[in-house]
């Protein structure tokens, strides 16, 4: 296969391109460092030879032995013939942009680089695009996973400058970039299904989600992993007839249209930031060492985060955070001690923000200052992203007394995106499941606790709220809440589970625990979108299949419009973390299926503390707060009377930070929202869209 790629570049389609990445592309590297591998000796025989160095290998070993002038001029060489092959944006130009890239910077020629590695995304970017038309998930990831190493070598080119604004910009723009971008591709992936079902191809959709819904009930309730197994390639084989049917063609191509030039300037990100407040991007990223004059380079070494900040102005700075080792212990000791109610929360609160945010704290201010109850918008990596920031504390006070935190995936989505749909008005809310006919085999036998105080947050809820449609006991079912269309909010409170988590709940929690027993471990490894889950009451259609609704069901929902799903159960924030792209599980999910904003919570959560807590965020909203001030105010409501994190921090909102609107008949919220509080203001943004490529 290499062999087709050093001459005549061969006819591969796009989709092919996509599907053999990993194995195709990897061939035509640069540098074994860089993410290219060089013919190995045969050993086919004893006398045999050594394979000839192709054109990458003889790059690689000039650059690894730090032999610059002699790399550089192989690899302009192998980008010529390239471009006279395939064009000048083919993306067979990427791995020799990224060699040349690379040993501009260990060669000292900054600029260059920079300069290179911007048309390597370019090109990049146009590929993605192409590829979103004719691609299923799992080729696209596949994508995203090669093009990874591109993006850890521009952040280990800005850590290596960090007083060089020019390589900071670069790394932000990559992080906008690309950081959750195969959650915002699957987002438009789900929307051209539904206008494809509309247009003629339901049945290929309906059956589609039938086929997941089927895979994610097997993999929970403990089936044979070979029935697991044929379940999801079945759904393989359908997402794929679904994306070469004609109706996906064409919507996928508008969909190109729409959005390939979306506005990604850094000088938007920095008029959206508020006065006073900041952006802080948390990346988690394989460094590179490059070398210099004195040293060849060293190639990969262990994973590290830092953090990118930007400021009301424009200001930009790059904070080390330090080795993600390190990072991730700090942060399980400090989810494990603000998640038990019995813990000493301040002491691991404040040793947590030594070490994730107090080396940020001080680019945050203004003239040496904070702003009081400033909004700083966090962009978590890793296993960051199973942290309350509010919950951390500096010596003197919980964060949740300084800031007011909104999370997002990535700069693009906090700050680039205008509203992809109309909002709408209605309210949907589903509490207290009869879990006496949903209980699947793979529950550990015992009775499912009642959650009694999920019935009267409902009430109390629909009480603000009187035209809200309330589904409870053997109503709110997993069919039912799979059905729901565009609710302008849609609440759920019953319990969650996390699948790898298996200690025993708090007496009194939203959270169950499935039986290891009777599930196989290798069926949970295959998609951790089926580790997350809610349990509903079960659908009289298939009452043995109990009433879980997985995040990877979740995510084929039509949420288009929908301004806030609240998950008031346990857990529902958490799931497998991916560098790059934070959390897959139920928030994921229900972002991908067109939610604007989501609240889930990070541990296990007390029942009846969760009541007062949801009922104090939705009496905030009814005052026209926005959706992060409306927890945050209900936050510090409930620590006056529960001063542990434990009962206060557990729930993270994630998405658009605005107020509610409400429709002129349903009163959702009143239609007037006074002035934000301490004069803090959003600047709106241009609309120019701005380009990306070379300088």
């Amino acid at each position: 296969m290499a062999d087709r790629w050093e001459g005549a570049i061969c006819p591969m389609t796009t989709r092919a391109l996509v599907v053999l990445a990993p194995l195709v592309l990897l061939a035509c590297a640069s540098a074994p460092a860089i993410g290219v591998t060089t013919p190995s000796p045969s050993a086919s025989s004893t006398d045999a030879r050594p394979a000839p160095l192709t054109d990458e290998g003889r790059i690689a070993q000039k650059y690894a032995a730090g032999a610059y002038d002699d790399a550089r001029a192989l690899a302009k060489k192998l980008l010529a013939d390239r471009e006279a092959a395939a064009g000048p944006n083919h993306p067979s130009l990427v791995p020799a942009l990224r060699a040349l890239a690379a040993i501009a910077v260990s060669a000292g020629a900054a600029d260059e680089a920079e300069a290179l590695f911007r048309r390597s995304f370019s090109i990049s970017e146009g590929w993605i695009a192409s590829a979103r038309a004719t691609s299923t998930e799992s080729h696209l990831a596949a994508l995203f996973d090669y093009l990874r190493d591109e993006e850890d070598l521009v952040y280990s080119f800005a850590a290596s400058r960090p007083s060089d604004e020019g390589a900071r910009k670069l790394a932000l723009l990559v992080s906008v970039l690309r950081k959750g971008r195969s959650l915002e591709e699957l987002a438009r992936t789900y929307e051209v299904f539904r206008d494809a079902a509309r247009r003629g191809d339901a049945a290929q959709w309906a059956a589609l989600r039938d086929a997941r819904a089927r895979y994610a009930t097997l993999s929970l309730v403990g089936a044979p992993v070979a029935d697991v197994d044929a379940v999801a390639a079945k759904a393989e084989q359908l997402e794929d007839a679904l994306t070469q049917g004609s109706a996906f063609a064409q919507l996928a191509q508008g969909a190109l249209a729409m959005n390939t030039n979306v506005p990604l300037a850094l000088d938007q990100l920095a008029v959206g930031v508020p006065m006073g407040g900041a952006f802080v991007d948390y990346i988690e990223y394989r460094p590179f060492d490059f070398g210099d004059a004195s040293h060849p380079p060293r190639g990969w070494g262990a994973r590290q985060y830092l953090a990118l900040v930007v400021k009301s102005g424009g200001a930009t700075d790059l904070v080390p955070i330090g080795a993600a080792e390190g990072v991730d212990a700090t942060v399980a000791s400090f989810v494990s001690a603000v998640s038990n109610r019995d813990s000493d929360a301040t002491s691991a609160a404040t040793t947590a923000y030594a070490a994730l945010f107090a080396p940020v704290r001080p680019k945050l201010k203004y003239d040496g200052v904070d702003y009081v109850d400033a909004y700083i918008y966090l962009s978590p990596d890793g296993e960051l992203a199973r942290v309350p920031f509010e919950a951390l504390h500096d010596g003197d006070k919980y964060l949740l007394d300084v800031f007011r935190f909104t999370y997002a995936t990535s700069g693009r989505d906090a700050f680039l995106h205008g509203a992809r749909f109309p909002k709408t008005k209605t309210f949907s809310i589903f509490a207290d499941p009869d879990f006496s006919a949903s209980v699947p085999r793979a529950l550990s036998g015992k009775p499912v606790d009642p959650l009694p105080g999920t019935r009267d947050e409902a009430m109390a809820i629909q009480k603000l709220f009187p035209r809200a449609h309330v589904a409870l006991g053997g109503d709110a079912t997993k069919d039912a809440l799979l059905a729901v269309e565009k609710p302008g909010i849609l609440h759920v409170a019953t319990h969650g589970v996390f699948l790898d988590d298996h200690a025993a709940p708090a007496t009194g929690s939203r959270a169950l625990v499935l039986d290891t027993e009777t599930t196989p471990a290798a069926a949970l490894r295959r998609s951790p979108l089926v580790r997350s889950a809610l349990l509903l009451s079960a659908s009289p259609s298939a009452p043995t299949n109990g009433g879980f609704v997985s995040a990877l069901e979740a995510s084929g929902m039509d949420l288009a419009g929908t301004q806030l799903v609240v998950l008031s159960a346990c857990e529902t924030a958490r799931g497998q973390t991916r560098p790059g792209e934070g959390v897959v599980g139920l928030r994921r999910a229900l972002l991908a299926a067109g939610a604007e904003t989501v609240v889930s919570s990070l541990w296990r959560v007390d029942d009846a503390v969760t009541r007062d807590l949801m009922v104090a965020y939705y009496q905030n909203l009814t005052q026209r707060q926005g959706r992060v001030e409306a927890m945050h105010s209900a936050a510090k409501a409930i620590r006056a009377a529960h001063p542990h994190p434990y009962f206060w921090a557990p729930f993270v909102v994630f998405g658009v930070d605005s107020a509610i609107e409400g429709a002129d008949d349903a009163a959702i919220v009143p239609p007037v929202a006074p002035p934000r509080p301490h004069g803090l203001q959003v600047t709106p943004m241009s609309t120019e869209p701005i380009r990306i490529g070379p300088k």
